[in-house]
């Protein structure tokens, strides 16, 4: 089945592209979410129009996007961290690189703008590459290097190791508060049984006090 796109679809094509897709695929999906429309004569007309405006919208985007992708693309930031045994003293994040980023070259980016891995832990030199349209993306140099290496880490909530080490820690009590509840049921438990063996005895004791005393009342009649 002949469809026209009126968005612009992963994997399957852009705004105005007209493709062959299977039945189904249209009335189930494109059609009802309005991502297609038939391609017939009238709505190839109708979509012209409409095509002409959005073609023209996203080409001035694009233009927009390259003239600011060649004021930094091919640009340098650097950023000196403390490491340990050679490896960053915790992580380089996305995060870090928008701040720096911002910092250096007054770019305002978002993590979704950013190809680079989510947690650098090795000081050297990356590219960070930055998508600013669909078509168009700049490159940045990142350059990671120590400031001071740390003998022993402080805190191990900030490396791999600590953050291992808080994970096991958090599990073994867990663990613990889990065993002193049940200990505590079950002395809690035994308690009240222990207490209704009494209350049973006591009654059993008065039970048997007053047959005796019945019995020697009978007697003395």
């Amino acid at each position: 089945m002949q469809v026209i796109l009126v968005k612009d679809i992963k994997d399957v094509g852009r705004l105005g592209d007209r493709i062959s897709v299977k039945t189904g695929y249209a009335r189930n999906f494109l059609f009802p979410n309005r991502m297609a429309l038939p391609a017939t004569d009238a709505n190839l007309k109708r979509f012209e129009d409409l095509s002409r405006k959005e073609l023209k919208k996203r080409a001035e985007e694009k233009a927009v996007s390259e003239e600011k992708a060649k004021g930094f693309d091919g640009k340098s930031i650097s950023v000196s961290v403390q490491t340990h045994k050679g490896r960053l003293y915790g992580s380089f994040t996305p995060n870090d690189f928008i701040r720096l980023a911002q910092d250096e070259l007054g770019l305002e980016l978002t993590k979704r703008q950013l190809n680079m891995p989510d947690h650098i832990k090795e000081t050297g030199q990356y590219k960070v590459e930055v998508i600013l349209h669909h078509d168009v993306s700049a490159t940045i140099n990142l350059t990671i290097s120590s400031d001071s290496e740390v003998a022993a880490p402080t805190s191990f909530d900030e490396t791999e190791e600590g953050e291992q080490t808080a994970a096991e820690k958090a599990a073994k009590k867990d663990a613990l508060d889990k065993a002193r509840k049940a200990a505590a049921e079950a002395k809690a438990k035994a308690e009240e049984e222990a207490a209704q063996q009494v209350e049973e005895d006591e009654s059993d004791e008065e039970a048997s006090s007053k047959e005796s005393a019945e019995a020697d009342s009978e007697t003395a009649a």
